[in-house]
């Protein structure tokens, strides 16, 4: 179904990521790849923009980098299960855990469209 958030083929396990940059190239790259932006360099551009704010680890080993941006152009899901944990800004433990969202800035993302 074009208009998922979340799907399948939104979720990447035990990827032998070195680090937060690695991820983020990821991201993009598969965002790309399911139609999120008209560009990769969008969605890592956002991403970084965001990180910049603050780190993302939210502890016991979860990232959730994200972007909001005008450039999105379908809110988009992902999961990543890192191989083997990695440092990230902002917390002791190793992040293994990345979950990111990618939503335009313009649309209303209702959480019920999420959870339930």
């Amino acid at each position: 179904m074009e208009d998922q958030i979340f799907a399948m083929e939104h979720i990447i396990l035990d990827q032998q990521l070195q680090g937060r940059d690695q991820i983020f190239n990821v991201l993009a790259s598969k965002g790309s790849e399911l139609d999120a932006a008209e560009k990769e360099e969008d969605i890592l551009e956002g991403i970084q923009e965001r990180e910049e704010m603050s780190t993302t680890n939210v502890g016991r080993g979860v990232a959730i980098p994200h972007c909001k941006s005008a450039k999105i152009k379908k809110t988009t899901l992902l999961f990543i299960r890192l191989q083997n944990a990695v440092e990230w800004e902002g917390d002791e433990e190793k992040v293994k855990l990345v979950v990111s969202l990618k939503n335009n800035m313009s649309l209303r993302l209702h959480r019920k469209s999420i959870y339930f």
